[in-house]
C-alpha cells in the first residue's frame, strides 16, 4: 500500500512541476482585502495554493486523528472496566458450580430437592 502512496505522491509532484514548467510566461496579481502581491507567476500562485490546501489538509487529519485516539482511549478503559466484571462473573459462577457440586446427592423424592440451585442460580443472573 505505501508503494501506491508514493507513486501517485511523485504523479501529482511531475504535475504541478509539468504545470509550472508550462506556465513561466504568465503572471498575475493576487488582491484579498487590502493586501496585494504585486505582479507574481501564475504557477508560484497556483503552488502557493496547493500548498497552503496541503497544509490546512494536514492540520485537519491531525485534529480528527488526535479525537480517534481519544475515542480510542475511552473505548480501552470501557474494556478494561468490562474485562474485570466478567472475570467477577466467571468467579461467581465457578463458586456457584463448586456448591452444586459439593452437595450430596438427595433422593428424587424429596420436595424442592433441585429448587432451592435453581432459585440460587436464576437471582445470579
Amino acid at each position: 500500500m505505501w508503494i501506491v502512496r508514493w507513486v501517485l505522491l511523485v504523479l501529482a509532484i511531475v504535475a504541478v512541476l509539468g504545470f509550472a514548467l508550462q506556465n513561466q510566461q504568465g503572471e498575475v496579481e493576487i488582491q484579498f482585502l487590502k493586501w496585494s502581491t504585486g505582479e507574481i507567476p501564475l504557477y508560484l500562485a497556483l503552488f502557493a495554493a496547493f500548498a497552503f490546501g496541503m497544509v490546512t489538509f494536514l492540520l485537519i487529519s491531525v485534529f480528527s486523528h488526535l479525537q480517534v485516539l481519544s475515542e480510542l482511549g475511552k473505548v480501552k478503559k470501557q474494556k478494561k472496566k468490562l474485562d474485570a466484571e466478567l472475570e467477577e462473573v466467571h468467579a461467581e459462577l465457578a463458586e456457584v458450580k463448586s456448591r452444586l457440586h459439593a452437595r450430596p446427592l438427595q433422593a428424587s423424592t424429596e420436595e424442592g430437592a433441585g429448587s432451592e440451585i435453581s432459585t440460587t442460580f436464576k437471582e445470579r443472573m
